[in-house]
């Protein structure tokens, strides 16, 4: 088993997010994007941090052995669960109406580690065209994002406003209604009445859930 797919079963069994790991070993959350890409190895230093954090040995870490520091062997249920790759697509846009989506924009596809009981209609991935989410997410980012209609607050989520259009930002949920909003205090928040979620339908198309941004 690769490395990659090795941190990437690592992180998800304690439950991070890639941005939770970069900061808990002082990395960018593009560095474990790369890293769990496969396009980029990480120094020893920071390989030895993460096999402390993980509490492994670097050998299971770099998947030269299958023995965790602790001398038993990797459970069949990690390497199961976790164990096929599928392609998605990245979108720039999509065009939604009030009951479905009428038109995407396909730029690309990119693979994903995925859990046996997930399918890659599941998924998609959008690239970022804009800057309303800097300095969070730059333009030419590309978030993965998954297929709900649920969100809890602070969640980024893909919203249908209206007018076949869809927005990305951050997620709250009021007595009143729901906000949108950027990460600057420049930015505008969309507000959203009760009223208005039922006679517009706006609703949550998708929730992202991982950030690739490459260099």
């Amino acid at each position: 088993m690769k490395f990659s797919k090795r941190l990437y079963i690592l992180r998800k069994e304690k439950n991070l997010s890639q941005v939770d790991l970069a900061e808990e070993i002082k990395v960018s959350a593009s560095s474990i994007s790369l890293w769990e890409a496969g396009k980029v190895i990480p120094e020893a230093e920071k390989i030895l941090h993460l096999a402390n954090f993980f509490n492994v040995s670097t050998d299971y870490l770099l998947g030269s052995s299958n023995f965790i520091k602790q001398k038993s062997i990797i459970t069949q249920t990690s390497l199961l669960n976790i164990d096929k790759i599928v392609s998605i697509p990245i979108f720039d846009k999509i065009l939604v109406d009030e009951n479905v989506v009428i038109d995407k924009n396909t730029v690309g596809s990119l693979d994903l580690i995925m859990s046996c009981d997930k399918t890659e209609n599941d998924y998609f991935a959008m690239k970022i065209t804009d800057d309303y989410l800097f300095p969070s997410i730059n333009k030419g980012d590309i978030l993965i994002c998954k297929n709900t209609e649920k969100a809890k607050d602070g969640d980024l989520v893909l919203v249908y406003i209206g007018n076949h259009t869809s927005v990305f930002g951050y997620y709250k949920n009021t007595p009143e209604g729901i906000i949108i909003s950027g990460p600057r205090s420049i930015n505008q928040p969309l507000y959203f009445s009760k009223a208005d979620l039922e006679e517009k339908n706006i609703r949550i198309l998708a929730k992202a859930v991982e950030l690739r941004r490459f260099l």
